[in-house]
Order: C-alpha cells, then sequence, then structure tokens
C-alpha cells in the first residue's frame, strides 16, 4: 500500500487485474460516496462513465501507461474528469494489484507533485508449480501459467533441461 494511503489529501485505492476494489483510503470513499466497510463490494467499472475508459487501462495491464485522465462518477451519478496514477505490483500470492492514486482535475494544484506515480520497472513472479518457490517472468500472463523452477525442472524433465541450458 502507499504511503499516503492515511492522509485526506489523496484518494488511493487497490484494485485487482479484474476490477475488484481491494482497498481505499477516507478520501477515496468521501470523493466516490462509499462507506469504509463497503468499498470492496465495488468493482472500477462501477465508477467509471464510459466503458472504453476501464478497458484502456486493462488493456495496459504491463504497466506501459501509468496516467490516466478519465471520467469518473460517483455514488450519487455525478461526473468528474480525474487523473489516475498507478503502480502495478505482485501480492504475496502472486496476484496483480494495482495502487492507485486518484485526484479530481479541478484540484490538480493542489496535489502535492510528490504525489504523482512515476514508471517503475516491474517484476512478475510466478510459484513453481511442484516446490513452491518463486521463478520471475516476463509478464502478468506467465504468471499464471503453471510453471517449475529449474531445480524442479531439471528432477522431473533431465533431457529437456539439459537440451535447455545446452542453448542458453
Amino acid at each position: 500500500m502507499m504511503d499516503n494511503q492515511k492522509t485526506l489529501e489523496v484518494a488511493c485505492f487497490d484494485v485487482n487485474e479484474h476490477g475488484r476494489i481491494l482497498f481505499g483510503n477516507k478520501r477515496f470513499c468521501r470523493m466516490f460516496g462509499f462507506a469504509e466497510d463497503e468499498v470492496t463490494w465495488h468493482y472500477m467499472t462501477d465508477l467509471y462513465r464510459h466503458p472504453e475508459d476501464w478497458a484502456r487501462y486493462k488493456a495496459n495491464a504491463n504497466g506501459a501507461e501509468v496516467k490516466f485522465t478519465v471520467k469518473l462518477r460517483n455514488r450519487k451519478g455525478r461526473s468528474f474528469e480525474c487523473h489516475i496514477s498507478r503502480v502495478p505490483e505482485m501480492d504475496g500470492e502472486g496476484r496483480l494489484v494495482y495502487h492507485n492514486t486518484v485526484y479530481k482535475t479541478s484540484e490538480a494544484k493542489a496535489v502535492n507533485p510528490v504525489v504523482a506515480v512515476a514508471a517503475h520497472s516491474i517484476v512478475f513472479l510466478a510459484k513453481c508449480a511442484h516446490c513452491g518457490s518463486q521463478i520471475p517472468v516476463h509478464n502478468a500472463a506467465e504468471a499464471h501459467m503453471r510453471m517449475l523452477c529449474d531445480e524442479c525442472a531439471a528432477t522431473a524433465y533431465p533431457e529437456a533441461f539439459k537440451m535447455k541450458a545446452a542453448h542458453s
């Protein structure tokens, strides 16, 4: 979670790759009209005014685009233009989670520029299907595949592993 999640100046929230909101700070709840205990019952698609904005957000799952300007709506249906900055990370169980900061365009000058999220290098991790150790992979799609670490692959498929090692 982000360092500034406790402040009321910046709305912060976490969302999984399917759009389910996992966490929202007090400012986020106030901005969208949620009670803090009901945030996890909602999806990001509930907040977008235009469905194509969610499609653009989801299409950039690899983190190529980290800042979005979209039209969101609160629980009462009032729309406002917002800036969303996100940082994709893998949680402890190998699932992709986006840590987001959102603020209204009208209050952009009031928000501290340090809050804006810079592009980060992303390391995706998968779990070995046999021993459970973590394996670095190239993208989020590979993190969901059944994979073996080098040690388990060498034990289970010695001839294939020797061929792979010879080509590397």
